[in-house]
């Protein structure tokens, strides 16, 4: 089986503006803006191009006033961007084990003028007590791997192939990374193929994590749940709120739905 039979959602993720969108930075790039134009993320046109998953995951967090937040294996930023363009109040810090990616998030921190508030190291997250103190985030925010190795043929392209499967960490590497960088009482945001709940869920509970939030996201309505948002909460929590279904389009091939243009703005 190839990943796009079993993604589910995770497609490209298509600017609204995307045909007035500043075109390119460079040659072989293109640019999104986000934020009402304020933030832009810049990414190849060939090989890693984050999804729209990544987008509806920044528009899932609602940090709080001075939360430091980790986003885990953050490609070309995207995700870090949108929250601290959209929470002038919060730092971000972004950790990235591909090179070239972890520069290009550098250029789309700066290019956004972020650069006081978010920063981007390259490191591997299963080394993460090497690269943060324990305990010294509130959050963190995570768009992983979504296919098991052996599950699903890795993309022929090795950038994308690191990006998409568990080559150099799987689920419980990352449920690991947060349990180390978080407070007690802190926040773990994750988006993942609706098939990985029940692996997550038991994962989080293993690290001392409770499940308090769940958002399923659907294409349309009436198209099955492509992918889950997921909150956790390390330590005791309040009671799970399951949130009303994520519609990314009003129809088939139609619209952004109301919901999903927010996430851009």
């Amino acid at each position: 089986m190839s990943e796009a039979e079993g993604q589910g959602l995770g497609r490209l993720a298509p600017s609204p503006g995307e045909a007035d969108a500043l075109a390119s930075f460079g040659r072989g790039e293109a640019v999104e803006a986000f934020c009402r134009g304020r933030v832009f993320c810049r990414q190849l046109r060939g090989g890693y191009r984050f999804t729209q998953d990544a987008v509806i995951l920044a528009g899932f967090v609602r940090p709080g006033p001075g939360e430091k937040v980790l986003d885990l294996g953050c490609g070309c930023g995207v995700i870090g961007l949108i929250l601290a363009g959209r929470w002038p109040k919060i730092s971000v810090h972004g950790l990235e084990i591909q090179p070239a990616l972890a520069e290009l998030a550098r250029r789309n921190v700066a290019d956004s003028g972020l650069s006081n508030r978010l920063t981007i190291t390259h490191g591997d997250l299963r080394l993460i007590r090497e690269l943060y103190p324990q305990a010294g985030f509130q959050r963190v925010v995570a768009n992983p791997p979504y296919f098991p190795l052996g599950k699903f043929r890795p993309n022929s392209s090795p950038e994308l192939a690191v990006a998409r499967h568990e080559l150099c960490a799987d689920l419980p590497a990352v449920i690991r990374a947060m349990d180390w960088v978080l407070d007690m009482g802190g926040y773990g945001d994750l988006v993942l193929p609706a098939w990985r709940l029940e692996q997550a869920a038991e994962l989080l509970r293993e690290y001392g994590f409770k499940l308090v939030c769940l958002q399923t996201v659907h294409e349309y309505p009436g198209a099955p749940g492509g992918v889950v948002l997921i909150e956790a909460v390390k330590g005791e929590g309040g009671e799970r709120t399951t949130l009303p279904p994520f519609h990314v389009r009003l129809q088939p091939g139609g619209d952004y739905t109301p919901e999903m243009s927010d996430c851009y703005f």
